[in-house]
């Protein structure tokens, strides 16, 4: 058990979930622990921090998985992953993202939150219009999207 991920292989799929901290020094799986993988799924829900030296080394580990002809999918990406795949295309190059993680803001009571929203096989307009018509769990009214939509989804845009 790493504290910084969990991996789980079951044949040729894997399952790799990220803790909170994806920073420098991590140690990620070798090719020997990847050995016979076609597909791995990354979960980042859990991302409370993601440092420029932290992208570097995950951006390496990336390059090995496409070096392996494994396919890679994301879900629940945390705000702060999804920054990173705006920025960054290598971050997203060849990957299916399934899930994101939508900060939402309620004006009514001051309260934050955050909801799944599912980007596979959706268009831009289709994801933003997931977006609203969230109700707030405190007050029902409805919340806003906190980022505005063509920065947080402009990965969606080719």
């Amino acid at each position: 058990m790493n504290e910084h991920y969990t991996f789980n292989k079951d044949g040729e799929s894997a399952v790799m979930i990220m803790g909170k901290k994806v920073e420098q020094g991590l140690t990620y799986p070798t090719e020997e622990d990847l050995a016979g993988i076609k597909e791995i799924l990354m979960g980042f829900g859990d991302v409370e921090l993601i440092n420029s030296l932290g992208v570097r080394d995950l951006l390496n580990f990336l390059k090995i998985l496409r070096g392996m002809d494994v396919q890679i999918s994301y879900e629940k990406c945390a705000p702060l992953v999804v920054k990173q795949m705006s920025m960054l295309p290598e971050f997203i190059t060849n990957v299916k993202i399934k899930s994101v993680i939508g900060p939402f803001f309620c004006e009514e009571c001051d309260v934050e939150a955050t909801s799944e929203i599912v980007v596979e096989g959706k268009t831009y307009d289709e994801v933003v219009e997931e977006t609203e018509g969230k109700k707030c769990a405190e007050c029902s009214e409805e919340m806003e999207f906190d980022e505005p939509p063509e920065s947080f989804f402009f990965f969606l845009m080719e």
